[in-house]
């Protein structure tokens, strides 16, 4: 993480946000920002990245998207997480101003960009099949990139 630090001009959120909002900082700004658990304002998130156990409050704030409790906590364990305590941080970032390798890759998408440049194109609203290129915002789409400092990462 270091080794990051030292070579990646990066901003840590003064106080706690949620990862989406780190993710909108990556994508609008250009920004990459790096943050740990006490940065990170999203208790789901913090479950997603080992930082937080599941426990009834999580179980119960999830409920209001399912039938009931019981289905709330079904879902929430069947989702991908990391290892309990196993992150040290996360930093996301366009993809094109990593210096490092990044664990993984996700494209977010502007839908409205996409409709608008496939309009321009084909006059219809049939999105276009281009995928995004280097660091550059292409029909709406950036690639941003995600590091995982952890323990054995």
């Amino acid at each position: 993480m270091e080794d990051f630090k030292s070579k990646t001009a990066h901003v840590t959120p003064v106080k706690p946000i949620t990862f989406c909002q780190w993710e909108i900082a990556a994508r609008m700004q250009g920004m990459t920002v790096l943050g740990g658990k006490e940065n990170l304002g999203c208790s789901n998130a913090r479950v997603t990245f080992g930082w937080k156990d599941i426990d009834e409050t999580e179980i119960k704030s999830q409920s209001k998207y399912c039938g009931d409790l019981a289905q709330a906590e079904r879902f929430l364990r069947s989702k991908p997480r990391m290892p309990l305590d196993s992150l040290r941080a996360v930093a996301v970032g366009p993809l094109g101003k990593a210096n490092v390798p990044s664990h993984v890759i996700h494209f977010s998408l502007r839908q409205h960009a996409v409709l608008s440049s496939g309009r321009r194109l084909y006059g219809r609203d049939r999105p276009p099949s281009v995928a995004p290129y280097g660091d550059h915002e292409f029909f709406g789409m950036r690639r941003l990139g995600i590091l995982l400092a952890g323990k054995n990462l």
